[in-house]
C-alpha cells in the first residue's frame, strides 16, 4: 500500500524511517549530496539508527551492473562517506537501506 503515492509501500518507509501519508518525506541522498575532496567522491545522508546502509556504485548505467563500494550502520544523524576506490573512475551511485540485523 502506498496511501501518499510517492512510490513507496508503507514497509519500505517503515524500514527508511519515513512518513507514510507525507509525499514530501521519502528516501533519498541529501541536498549536495556528492561532493568532490581532493579528487574523491563524498556521499552524505540522514540516517536513522538501527538501519544497515548500503551504497552501490556503476560504472556504465547502460549496463547496470552495480557493485556494493560499502554497508554503514546508521548512527541517528549525518553519515559523511569517501570513495576513496574510485581512482578517478567515472562512479553513479546509490543508496539502499535495511533493517539492521
Amino acid at each position: 500500500r502506498d496511501a501518499d503515492s510517492d512510490g513507496f509501500t508503507h514497509q519500505q518507509e517503515f524500514i527508511a524511517v519515513t512518513a507514510p501519508f507525507d509525499s514530501l518525506d521519502y528516501f533519498a541522498w541529501a541536498e549536495g549530496a556528492l561532493l568532490q575532496m581532493q579528487g574523491l567522491p563524498q556521499l552524505r545522508w540522514l540516517s536513522a539508527s538501527n538501519r544497515l546502509y548500503a551504497i552501490d556504485a556503476a560504472t556504465n548505467l547502460a549496463d547496470a551492473v552495480w557493485v556494493t563500494v560499502t554497508n554503514v550502520a546508521g548512527t541517528g544523524g549525518w553519515i559523511q562517506f569517501e570513495d576513496a576506490s574510485s581512482d578517478s573512475v567515472s562512479r553513479t551511485y546509490r543508496l539502499g537501506v535495511t533493517l539492521q540485523p
